[in-house]
């Protein structure tokens, strides 16, 4: 007898002389060409799954932080802090500068005043 045969004989019906039913199941319920079939099958069907999964997870938002809004809000307020502190420090510099440019003038002007001015030569 082969162990197709003996599997087959395991999991039939024995009927015993008082008419109850004797069943045996083997461990394997399936032959070996159905299980990996079946088993392929189930990975394919895991696989897609996942994919799918994925991908609904992404069309709605849920791959995302639940506080990501809060989070970018807060480096929204510091890069907007930072650009503000940035700008007061530029006009700052531009007001020294424009202050020793309107000095540098006033010195000029002064200096051309205390100077006497040589006459003009006609002849």
């Amino acid at each position: 007898m082969s162990s197709k045969d003996e599997e087959a004989s395991s999991s039939t019906a024995a009927a015993t002389s008082s008419g109850d039913v004797d069943v045996e199941f083997s461990d394997q319920p399936f032959d070996s060409d159905s299980n990996s079939m079946c088993s392929r099958i189930w990975r394919r069907l895991v696989d897609w799954w996942e994919v799918i999964d994925e991908h609904l997870a992404d069309l709605f938002g849920l791959n995302e932080s639940k506080y990501q809004w809060a989070v970018d809000e807060v480096y929204y307020q510091q890069r907007e802090e930072e650009k503000k502190a940035r700008m007061r420090e530029e006009a700052k510099e531009r007001a020294a500068e424009q202050r020793m440019l309107h000095e540098g003038e006033e010195l000029q002007a002064m200096e051309a005043q205390e100077t006497p001015s040589e006459p003009a030569v006609t002849s």
